[in-house]
């Protein structure tokens, strides 16, 4: 008899823990969302809603299935950001010629012929300038046509700061020659030039309206301060600020994410971290990228020294996509679980064998997000509290009582 009671405790404690390995990995983390799944390579877009609840690396994010109620099983996944492409190529050329007339220096280059050129960047041995370019292009030095003008370039040097903009984005042009003009009242020295063909593929990224802005000049620090609040955790990669002056201007410019904070009681207390440092001008694009972070509050500083702050009619704040490219080998009930603070990246097989993903991969939708405390709750109830468990450890008991008692029964009448 006591080797059936420990024949039945040892029972029940392997049922106890085979249904708790069941939902064991999956409890690991806070939150899980169904996946109407199919067979075969899917993606699933992240949404927004999900970047209050991960990592701030994103290496909390598996995707979990459920096999016939009784075992958990992880199907692989490459995260991907859905970002711009750049193609850049630096082409061959030479200078050729270099002359001026009345105060109008002129640059004369030679490229191939099958060459698309759409950017030139300049470089002077001058620190000092402000000139307006004009560039044409020819195919035998003699008819030239003009492809852009009133391109300003610009460069100052002090003892405290330094400035350069002498790039030249152009429409895509296929000409033999180029000719660069502009009028100088000293003679400018060229130091040497880059021809690009530069092509970016822009993808559609997500506009995020601020829920709150807040500008003001900190005059002890000659600073502009714009802080940006957002209405939930969000993937930033690009702030551009609409500045309504006309007049030009030269600011440093510096962003900050916040990465954490605490309530001191008094108030919330941020700890920001720098993502980007740069120029803010009016000679060049005020947009600013930088590597995606995750966060609610960014802070942007514009260095004023002794000038009037500039008026900021409005901050864009943009971010990318996020997808999942994943592989469902087995039929099971899939859910894209995260929230787990202690989680690292995964590593996947399929991460070195990217060139054997289909091209047309179809995109999967997810349900509702719910919280897996709940449903622990739910199913994971205290042993003895669930009546169902109760029923089948009664009948499994009855079941190895009877199988043993007609054991003993049959070994006394062999005796």
């Amino acid at each position: 008899m006591k080797m059936i009671t420990q024949i039945i405790s040892r029972t029940i404690i392997i049922i106890l823990l085979t249904s708790l390995f069941i939902y064991g990995q999956m409890s690991d983390y806070g939150f899980k969302r169904f996946i109407k799944s199919k067979s075969g390579w899917h993606k699933i877009t992240l949404p927004d809603s999900i970047f209050s609840k991960v990592n701030s690396s994103l290496s909390d994010i598996r995707i979990l299935g459920i096999v016939n109620n009784s075992d958990t099983i992880e199907a692989p996944y490459l995260l991907t950001e859905i970002k711009d492409s750049l193609y850049e190529k630096d082409l061959a050329f030479k200078l050729i010629s270099t002359s001026n007339r009345n105060d109008e220096y002129y640059f004369t280059f030679q490229t191939a012929v099958n060459d698309i050129v759409n950017q030139i960047k300049l470089n002077f041995h001058q620190d000092n300038f402000n000139w307006i370019v004009t560039i044409e292009g020819s195919q035998d030095l003699v008819n030239w046509f003009t492809i852009k003008e009133d391109c300003r370039i610009i460069s100052f040097k002090n003892p405290k700061e330094y400035y350069s903009y002498t790039t030249i984005t152009l429409p895509d042009s296929k000409f033999k020659y180029y000719r660069i003009h502009f009028s100088s009242n000293y003679k400018p020295q060229l130091l040497n030039a880059t021809f690009t063909e530069l092509h970016k593929v822009s993808v559609n990224s997500k506009e995020y309206q601020p829920a709150k802005i807040k500008s003001f000049t900190d005059e002890k620090i000659n600073k502009s301060i714009v802080e940006v609040d957002l209405h939930s955790i969000l993937p930033i990669s690009t702030i551009q600020l609409i500045v309504k002056d006309t007049f030009d201007f030269y600011r440093p410019v510096t962003i900050h994410f916040v990465s954490d904070s605490f309530n001191t009681g008094k108030g919330w207390n941020y700890i920001y971290n720098e993502v980007y440092s740069g120029i803010l001008s009016s000679f060049e694009p005020q947009q600013f990228a930088f590597n995606t972070i995750l966060s609610k509050r960014v802070k942007i500083e514009i260095t004023n020294n002794d000038s009037e702050p500039l008026q900021i009619g409005k901050v864009e704040v943009n971010g990318n996509a996020f997808e999942l490219t994943a592989r469902f080998d087995k039929e099971a009930e899939y859910y894209l679980v995260y929230g787990n603070p202690n989680a690292v990246f995964p590593k996947y097989d399929i991460e070195a064998f990217r060139d054997k993903i289909p091209n047309d991969v179809s995109y999967l939708s997810i349900g509702d997000e719910k919280l897996i405390s709940q449903d622990q709750k739910e199913i994971i109830k205290p042993f003895f509290e669930n009546k169902l468990w109760l029923w089948l450890i009664m009948v499994f008991m009855i079941l190895i009582i009877g199988w043993f008692s007609l054991s003993l029964i049959r070994k006394r009448e062999q005796q």
